[in-house]
């Protein structure tokens, strides 16, 4: 009798070592079966993979920006735009006006960045502020990308255009449009240009411009960027030839840089 109950505890105790769909020796609570999600990665059996905050981090939606007004009157982009910076921005000019000054039928997407600009670059836009009479608030990156027809980004874009476009942005944070003016200086191949604020809306910035860039925001007293608006309508004033000052030749590497430093992700959609 002794034997036969010690044979059955062994076969009971045998029987509970046996797990069906289970390898190995560690076992993985899940809540249906032996499959856990995570993220958008799966676990099957005893290997759970959990991801990473890099892993998961991809590029943001491309959306229509949305500048608002003084008066509460929208100022909506007319392409779609990929933009992790701190201010607004809203291409003004109808987008089929915008490719056919860029000379392409492809789709296309405008990006903004907070610049990455290296020191070369950074000082050079902050001279041009100062030669104006006005402080260095921010810089930007503006890219129009060009796409293919499943809509997705594959490495060309557009940086020169026939005739400048239009720009609304909006004022950043932090700074009193009350007290101030505001005007954009663009570097581009290694020449800073002031591009002046072209609307009477104390909370928005517009411009024009042919070519997509680096450009920094900067303010100063109310009147300080007047001299730069006569015949912005037909050409933008070079901020450079004023002073007589040569650009140093390394400003172009510098302004190469500022382009590049921020990496070209590719959308979501698989190409």
């Amino acid at each position: 009798m002794k034997k036969s109950a010690l044979a059955m505890m062994l076969a009971v105790a045998l029987g509970l070592l046996v797990v069906p769909g289970v390898s190995g020796t560690s076992l993985v609570a899940t809540a249906t079966g032996n499959n856990t999600s995570v993220g958008s990665h799966t676990s099957s059996g005893n290997n759970t993979v959990v991801a990473s905050a890099s892993e998961e981090e991809e590029e943001e939606e491309a959306t229509n920006d949305v500048v608002t007004a003084a008066n509460g009157e929208a100022v909506v982009s007319s392409i779609p735009t990929s933009n992790t910076s701190n201010v607004q921005v809203a291409m003004v000019t109808p987008a089929g006006t915008l490719k056919s000054l860029a000379g392409i039928q492809n789709g296309i997407e405008l990006r903004v960045e907070n610049s990455q600009c290296g020191p070369l670059a950074r000082q050079a836009v902050t001279d041009a502020a100062i030669s104006a009479g006005g402080n260095l608030v921010s810089i930007l990156e503006l890219d129009l990308l060009i796409l293919n027809d499943s809509g997705n980004f594959v490495g060309d874009r557009v940086t020169t255009l026939s005739a400048p476009v239009e720009f609304t942005i909006s004022v950043p944070e932090g700074v009193d449009p009350a007290a101030n003016d505001f005007a954009m200086v663009r570097l581009h191949d290694g020449v800073t240009t002031i591009l002046p604020d072209t609307d009477d809306d104390p909370n928005t910035i517009t411009f024009s411009t042919d070519r997509f860039s680096v450009y920094a925001i900067i303010s100063g007293p109310k009147g300080a960027f007047d001299s730069y608006k006569a015949g912005v309508k037909t050409a933008v004033k070079d901020s450079v030839p004023k002073t007589g000052d040569s650009i140093p030749a390394a400003l172009p590497l510098a302004a190469a840089a500022c382009l590049s430093a921020a990496a070209i992700v590719s959308r979501k959609k698989t190409v």
